[in-house]
């Protein structure tokens, strides 16, 4: 009786077997004195010690069995029963494989999701936001910035006396989003609190007019990333930091 072992099982098949022996060894002996006493007790007309044979030699062939009929249930467990649960290795591996070089490519994301925040803009009766070539541009130079290509994002600007207003935010997509980069700006997101901070009112649902909207990606193909930045730009000055009393 003997257990094959499988692939990384050497050392606890081993000790099986040698146990499974080792027990088996003992369970014979028991049936061989136990036998000899039950005739010695047989021919003494000794019937307390043939009974106590007899009883020995049931429980040591009944061991015989325990052993022989476990370790049949435990090889097919092995065999046939754990291989189906089984892990899959790459779910316990660590990836510590050397990052690949970026291969970067610029997604233009501001006819798309500007036409979405304008979506939610009409529903409010709120002036319709317009894409220019020039803060795209900024944008890219940004997204290249974040993504450490160069480039140059700007400073965040809400001047009343300088009569301008322009802000941007960046973020960094990881490999389960970057559907998103084909999917639409979601109305949730359009009116959620100001994604930079500082004011609670969101910059995408400004009332101002003639606010200009840049939408860009840097996506890194290799590493499955990217670096989305958004650019929002009113000569005006944004509305809802326009209130001159307020900065004196």
């Amino acid at each position: 009786m003997n257990w094959e072992p499988q692939p990384g099982t050497e050392a606890i098949t081993g000790w099986i077997n040698q146990g499974v022996l080792f027990a088996l060894v003992l369970a014979v002996a028991l049936v061989v004195g136990c036998a000899v006493l039950w005739a010695a007790g047989s021919m003494s007309a000794n019937g307390s010690v043939v009974s106590r044979a007899r009883t020995g030699i049931a429980v040591g062939l009944a061991a015989a069995l325990l052993l022989g009929a476990g370790l049949t249930y435990l090889r097919w467990t092995s065999t046939t029963q754990a291989v189906a649960f089984a892990g899959d290795p790459k779910d316990y591996s660590i990836d510590d494989a050397p990052q690949l070089p970026g291969d970067w490519e610029f997604v233009d994301l501001s006819d798309r999701w500007t036409a979405d925040i304008n979506d939610v803009r009409a529903g409010d009766g709120l002036p319709p936001f317009t894409t220019d070539g020039a803060l795209t541009q900024k944008a890219k130079s940004c997204a290249g910035s974040r993504a450490g290509l160069g480039g140059d994002c700007p400073t965040n600007q809400l001047s009343c006396a300088d009569n301008t207003g322009l802000v941007f935010g960046a973020w960094e997509y990881g490999p389960g989003e970057l559907d998103k980069l084909g999917g639409d700006l979601t109305a949730e997101f359009i009116r959620s609190p100001n994604p930079w901070g500082g004011i609670s009112t969101p910059v995408t649902l400004d009332r101002s007019a003639d606010m200009r909207s840049a939408w860009v990606a840097m996506r890194d193909n290799s590493n499955k990333r990217a670096v989305v930045v958004a650019m929002l730009e009113n000569p005006a000055g944004l509305a809802v930091w326009n209130a001159c009393t307020q900065f004196g």
